[in-house]
């Protein structure tokens, strides 16, 4: 299970994984079911919150609207869908439907997809016409159970083997990875898919710090223009287009989960002058910073 770990900085502290029944496995399952039970947790997951880890979630039964980075996505039976590390979401209140809760660290990711090519799990969900949502069809559900089902005997073992769960999982994302809409990435080389990531990977670590295409270009060891016409073959967005898109991501992140004062976090995000900070934001958005956290609350 999760658990939580302060922050001096945030409001609602971050969450890490720590699995005490299969130490370093990398993997946990939880029901559902069990999120509803307050006791057992010490944070809400009803509230937003980031996760320092992977998730995927599967309904067996009911639905449900869940909230990831400031979008909300309608969910109902035999539906998967994917939370990426450091990634805001927060579970239905209202709403408690039935099914398993995968929690996975990158360190078991990256085994699983050592030997696989998959765009689950991609930072952001970013390949255009992509989505975190997988709705499985009869033959689908059929197979997807049967996996599941061996991951979760395997997992329940008192030794149980984290190769055989590795490859289990691995299993389960071609199986997924197989019948999603992959929109233009399908058409892409293994290069460009590699490049890509490579940049949306940069962008996530300096985007705090470094706003400017050219860098990330010169970082890559490519041109400027070669990178600008890789975004917007994978994206149909201009370079410049995703770093904002990564910034204000950021920004929405920290109003949202952070108490601290709007100048400090502005300053946090590379900007000298609060006021350049408020009119970037609110081009991008529509709303000032304070509205943006104001209406969170209300």
């Amino acid at each position: 299970m999760p658990h939580i770990k302060e922050n001096q900085t945030f409001a609602i502290p971050d969450v890490h994984f720590n699995n005490a029944d299969q130490v370093g496995t990398g993997l946990d399952i939880i029901e559902l079911s069990s999120l509803y039970q307050k006791e057992s947790l010490d944070h809400s997951p009803f509230l937003p919150h980031r996760v320092d880890f992977h998730c995927l979630m599967f309904i067996e039964k009911g639905h449900c609207q869940h909230f990831i980075d400031f979008n909300h996505y309608s969910l109902d039976s035999d539906t998967c869908v994917f939370i990426n590390r450091h990634q805001v979401h927060a579970f239905d209140l209202k709403h408690r439907p039935e099914g398993k809760l995968l929690l996975i660290t990158e360190d078991f990711i990256e085994k699983a997809r050592m030997n696989i090519r998959t765009h689950l799990f991609a930072p952001a969900h970013y390949f255009q016409a992509s989505s975190p949502v997988i709705k499985l069809n009869a033959a689908l559900k059929q197979s997807f159970a049967a996996l599941l089902g061996e991951l979760l005997k395997e997992h329940k073992e008192e030794k149980c083997d984290p190769l055989m769960l590795q490859l289990l999982f691995s299993s389960i994302l071609l199986k997924l990875d197989k019948h999603r809409d992959h929109g233009v990435s399908s058409l892409l080389s293994a290069r460009q898919v590699d490049q890509f990531s490579e940049f949306m990977g940069l962008l996530t670590r300096h985007c705090r710090t470094i706003k400017n295409a050219a860098e990330y270009a010169n970082m890559m060891g490519m041109s400027y223009k070669s990178l600008n016409l890789l975004c917007k073959l994978v994206a149909n967005k201009t370079t410049k287009h995703l770093i904002d898109e990564a910034v204000i991501l950021q920004a929405k992140r920290e109003l949202a989960i952070s108490q601290c004062q709007i100048q400090i976090l502005a300053f946090e995000l590379g900007f000298d002058e609060l006021s350049n900070f408020v009119k970037y934001f609110k081009k991008h958005t529509g709303f000032t910073p304070a509205k943006f956290r104001n209406s969170l609350a209300s």
